[in-house]
């Protein structure tokens, strides 16, 4: 079931057994939209993102995997999709050059719907993969959750400046 209402990750109250998927970049860097929340409540997984950058595997660094970051004290699972390349889009011969990979972001968000069965966690997150990562949430995201985690509880969160 998908439930949308307004609120921050940062203070939003959570249930027990939550994971919190977000959209990461293969340049190691958390500098925008919903991960600002996450940076600032469970400020481990950060590190955790960028451990895996700088340590993982070849294999597992890549496009399309996902960096589950259990948090200490808090009965949750942040969820990095590595499903952007670079931190910003870009032009060739005229072209506009997203860095959102939606095939990537789909095998994450297959792999996060198998953790969240397994485990039997409830899914709380943002609109993720718009603004810097060029995606449109209503008309390309909302239907891929609505298609890969619609058997799951979704709580997506509205925060507005």
């Amino acid at each position: 079931m998908l439930t949308r209402t307004p609120g921050d990750i940062s203070t939003f109250p959570l249930e027990p057994r939550t994971c919190i998927p977000h959209i990461v970049n293969n340049q190691g860097v958390a500098g925008s939209g919903l991960v600002m929340g996450i940076k600032k409540r469970w400020p481990s997984s950060i590190k955790d993102y960028k451990d895996w950058r700088d340590h993982g595997y070849t294999d597992e660094f890549q496009l399309g995997q996902v960096c589950f970051s259990p948090q200490d004290g808090f009965d949750c699972v942040v969820a990095h999709m590595l499903a952007q390349r670079s931190l910003g889009g870009y032009c060739i011969d005229g072209v506009y050059i997203r860095p959102i990979m939606l095939e990537a972001l789909e095998e994450c968000m297959l792999r996060v719907r198998e953790y969240c069965l397994e485990h039997r966690y409830q899914i709380v997150t943002g609109e993720f993969g718009g603004m810097r990562a060029g995606a449109s949430f209503e008309d390309e995201i909302i239907p891929m959750i609505n298609k890969i985690w619609g058997n799951l509880d979704v709580t997506i969160l509205s925060y507005k400046e």
